[in-house]
């Protein structure tokens, strides 16, 4: 992970392991749960403290430092304390779209961590390519959240009722003219199903100040049911269809045991006085 001087690199970014938590079993294995001994308890009281360490630290810092490259402006409705809020109050670990198979990916946390970072000061964002449960409707923090995908019809009603204030508009994002510049934007997993990456990516990066963008690295070719158009997603192809632009960070999340479908980019770009331009 590529990260500027003086930036914090919060939980669930770089490489993050997703797994089952082992079962405590009698002694002649049958299976049975027992309550926990005295260590074990010491140790969850251990892990409890720690956590809310993070989460008092995190909200200093938040405090102390602005929260992100973004400059409050009087009468913002976003915020220190409600960003602090939202990142107490978010569900880590389960930040994919509800009952799919990718709920519980990890690098949802690192996208969402990134967010924290760099747009805990956003009064807007744009999310590109969202499904019917947006993810920004974990970014309570932000007031004017707008989600753009050409099949929100196929949701019949439910994105509305399921998205905590995120606005949806359909549209292809290439024929999208936004009225403004977002603070924030976000994109996951969407460059490869496009026909022209370098266009789109240009397009994502120049629609906000800070873009968030995810995609496969590096993997093959999974057949027509995926819907891929561009398969092994290398750093210089990334960097190519981003050229002139230069991200701020540059990771790759892996889930399970890292398999080759395992594996994702996450790239953030910052053009907060021109310093991720060449």
């Amino acid at each position: 992970m590529n990260n500027q001087p003086g930036q914090t690199r919060f939980p669930g970014s770089g490489e993050t392991i997703s797994g089952n938590r082992p079962t405590i079993t009698s002694g002649r294995g049958t299976g049975v749960s027992q309550r926990p001994g005295r260590l074990q308890l010491m140790v969850n009281f251990a892990v409890s403290c720690a956590f809310w360490v993070l989460v008092f630290n995190m909200m200093s810092l938040l405090r102390s430092s602005g929260g992100g490259n973004i400059a409050a402006t009087p009468g913002a409705s976003g915020g220190t304390s409600s960003t602090a809020l939202a990142v107490m109050t978010a569900p880590i670990g389960s930040l994919g779209p509800k009952g799919s198979s990718r709920q519980h990916y990890r690098y949802y946390d690192s996208v969402f961590y990134s967010a924290v970072q760099f747009g805990s000061k956003a009064q807007s964002a744009i999310e590109v390519g969202c499904a019917g449960d947006p993810f920004l409707r974990h970014l309570s923090w932000i007031g004017d959240r707008t989600c753009v995908a050409p099949y929100f019809e196929a949701y019949d009603g439910q994105a509305d009722k399921d998205s905590k204030g995120v606005k949806h508009v359909v549209a292809d994002f290439m024929e999208y003219k936004p009225k403004k510049t977002f603070d924030l934007l976000l994109c996951n997993q969407v460059i490869e199903h496009v026909q022209d990456p370098a266009a789109f990516m240009k397009k994502l990066i120049e629609s906000a100040t800070i873009s968030i963008i995810s995609a496969p690295y590096n993997w093959p070719s999974c057949g027509k049911n995926c819907g891929h158009v561009t398969d092994n997603i290398t750093p210089s192809m990334f960097a190519e269809w981003s050229s002139p632009y230069k991200p701020v960070i540059s990771e790759v999340i892996m889930e399970g045991k890292g398999a080759v479908y395992e594996k994702r980019f996450l790239w953030v770009f910052d053009r907060t006085n021109d310093i991720s331009r060449r």
